[in-house]
């Protein structure tokens, strides 16, 4: 078994290519902390062209504006020399779209049940109609499988 130090010293075309994207990454990180104040994820570096992932619409309008003055400072370095377009797309961060939150129970009163019968009855949708029989029927329980 080798040593790392040795891999990364051999000229093996994969793994050469494999170290420079992640220095590229390094170094475009160290460039937006130093130029944007929020937490930004690269997530593709081309030649021409940066995708970054930001967590809220707001900060992916911020960064849209910015983008002209950051094309023009990051060109400046070699290593972004060609680059033209930064992409910016919303995502939200993991933990919080993994987490499962714990909805109170819903309840449905008897009154708002009828509302619902009677509201179906006057309807000519076949399939809304279904869908408002059903939910009078799950009082305490919405089903989210009316189709």
């Amino acid at each position: 078994m080798k040593p790392i130090n040795q891999l990364l010293s051999e000229s093996s075309p994969n793994l050469s290519h494999l170290v420079q994207r992640s220095r590229q990454f390094q170094q475009l990180a160290r460039l937006l902390q130093k130029d944007l104040p929020v937490q930004c994820h690269i997530i593709n570096i081309k030649k021409s062209e940066i995708v970054v992932h930001v967590p809220n619409a707001t900060i992916a309008t911020y960064l849209r504006f910015q983008t002209p003055t950051l094309i023009a400072t990051w060109q400046h370095y070699p290593l972004f020399s060609e680059l033209q377009v930064i992409k910016i797309r919303v995502r939200f961060p993991v933990s919080l779209s993994s987490q499962q939150k714990v909805l109170p129970k819903r309840s449905m009163t008897t009154q708002t049940a009828q509302y619902l019968i009677e509201t179906a009855n006057t309807i000519t949708h076949p399939q809304l109609k279904a869908c408002l029989l059903k939910l009078s029927r799950h009082q305490g329980e919405i089903d989210k499988g009316c189709k």
